[in-house]
């Protein structure tokens, strides 16, 4: 398995180049990792960051008519914003979690 390094440190490799396993190695694709099921995590992983990015610019939109809006309208926005601010909260407690089991998984191989 090829093993890249971004300026020769995975350290400052951007996340949207791959995923950093240690200091020696990134994976860049699903066919990268080594680890049983890891493909699949990867795969869960970059479907959820992108699910997160969606989420982000449209809590950003509602904030902003929010802030515009007035009465009943108002009232409605900022319920949307508190749901959808706890499915934020998730879906990065979600992120972490699976970027550690895939780290540790690689790590462990």
């Amino acid at each position: 398995l090829e093993q890249r390094c971004a300026q020769g440190n995975a350290k400052q490799a951007n996340a949207a180049e791959g995923f950093v396993v240690n200091d020696q190695r990134i994976c860049f694709k699903a066919a990268d990792f080594k680890a049983e099921g890891n493909p699949r995590r990867f795969t869960q992983l970059t479907q959820q960051k992108q699910q997160l990015e969606k989420l982000s610019r449209k809590l950003a939109s509602m904030r902003i008519d929010y802030s515009r809006a007035s009465g009943e309208h108002k009232l409605q926005l900022g319920e949307q914003i508190r749901k959808d601010e706890q499915q934020e909260l998730l879906l990065i407690s979600s992120i972490e979690q699976l970027t550690k089991d895939i780290r540790k998984a690689e790590n462990s191989q």
